[in-house]
């Protein structure tokens, strides 16, 4: 049985919808922060490729090669994309209920391993592209975690 949507209602700010309060309070610390540059909302990542399979069909006088769907492909829209100093973060803000579900911690951890993988293919490892959880506790308290976190060199065992 899927998990119940929660429910947040949408925000307007200065011509911009948010989905949640707390998405418009990390909006406006993302802005008044310094070292951030570059804020794209609502970006949508591939994480799983489709696949494809040809299947032949047989026509009058000749046989036709169609492409079927085999799997669907996963996609994952994060919140933010930004740059914070030199590093790419990705961005999901939270609340502690959402962040708790299953099928965003599955999402997460996709997302987490494609990051890696970039990260040791492109970057010897180093963390330049991070994954970033923002968990809003309440109305004042906000948990970031970041996948690497920072300093850490990503090695497979």
């Amino acid at each position: 049985m899927a998990a119940k949507r929660v429910a947040n209602r949408k925000v307007q700010y200065d011509g911009l919808e948010f989905d949640s309060r707390e998405e418009l309070r990390y909006y406006q610390l993302l802005v008044g922060d310094s070292n951030v540059s570059c804020i794209h909302r609502q970006v949508r990542l591939c994480l799983i490729k489709p696949l494809y399979v040809l299947v032949p069909k047989a026509l009058k006088t000749k046989i036709k090669w169609v492409r079927r769907s085999l799997v669907k492909g996963h996609y994952y829209t994060a919140d933010f994309v930004f740059f914070e100093k030199d590093k790419l973060v990705i961005c999901d803000v939270k609340s502690e209920y959402t962040a708790s579900l299953r099928e965003f911690s599955i999402t997460m951890k996709n997302c987490i391993a494609r990051i890696v993988a970039h990260n040791l293919k492109r970057h010897g490892g180093e963390a330049k592209v991070i994954f970033r959880k923002a968990i809003y506790k309440n109305s004042k308290i906000l948990r970031i975690v970041d996948y690497p976190a920072d300093g850490d060199k990503v090695i497979y065992e």
